[in-house]
């Protein structure tokens, strides 16, 4: 329950309280300088007439152009930790739905590595796996050049999900690169007949759906 409310908070901060605040501050900032722009218009002696209406709104604009820039350097950092957070909880989170109204929530994710900025050693840990909980990292690596996908810094995470409707079992590599908007690249492997194989491929870009990791 407790994880749901979380979700749910992230989510609303995520599509509403960024994009609304953003939205409701450049607003104000447009309204403010068409405001002034009008008080201009009226010549010279209706300027002298209107210098304190003037001077007001010229510091009303000013501070709202602060507090939009404060609100951008906050909305950067804020915004990535909420993507991030959203990635982790939902990648481990599925139902089953029961005919038309009921649902079964269960977790997906058996295995996981990352997330990390050490890709050697996600990649090493994988290499290392057991004969018995295998990675497939040879067969991973037909499909995905880490050298190619790493050359922008950023976090590795690896899962390995069991889907209970389908009985399928999948391996999904994250690469989420530090940029100011999150972006997230993602392959998706089906794992069958002692291999993995690719099925799905995306980049995930804010305000997409952080959910979108887990693309089965």
């Amino acid at each position: 329950m407790e994880e749901t409310t979380l979700m749910y908070g992230l989510y609303i901060v995520y599509y509403v309280l960024f994009p609304v605040g953003f939205i409701l501050l450049l607003k104000k900032i447009l309204s403010k300088r068409d405001y002034l722009e009008n008080l201009k218009s009226y010549g010279e002696e209706r300027k002298k007439k209107n210098k304190k209406a003037i001077d007001e709104t010229k510091t009303d604009l000013k501070k709202f152009q602060v507090i939009l820039v404060v609100f951008i350097l906050l909305f950067i950092p804020a915004v990535n930790f909420t993507f991030y957070g959203l990635q982790e909880i939902t990648v481990d989170r599925a139902r089953i739905y029961h005919g038309g109204f009921s649902s079964t929530l269960y977790s997906p994710l058996e295995r996981q590595i990352g997330p990390s900025t050490d890709i050697d050693l996600v990649l090493r840990e994988m290499e290392e796996s057991s004969e018995r909980e295998p990675w497939y990292l040879e067969d991973i690596k037909e499909e995905v050049d880490f050298d190619d996908l790493t050359r922008f810094p950023g976090r590795l995470s690896v899962y390995y999900l069991i889907k209970r409707d389908t009985g399928m079992k999948h391996i999904v590599i994250a690469y989420n690169y530090f940029s100011p908007l999150p972006i997230t690249r993602v392959y998706g492997f089906n794992i069958f007949r002692d291999s993995a194989h690719l099925a799905e491929e995306d980049t995930i870009v804010y305000p997409l759906d952080p959910s979108g990791v887990d693309p089965f």
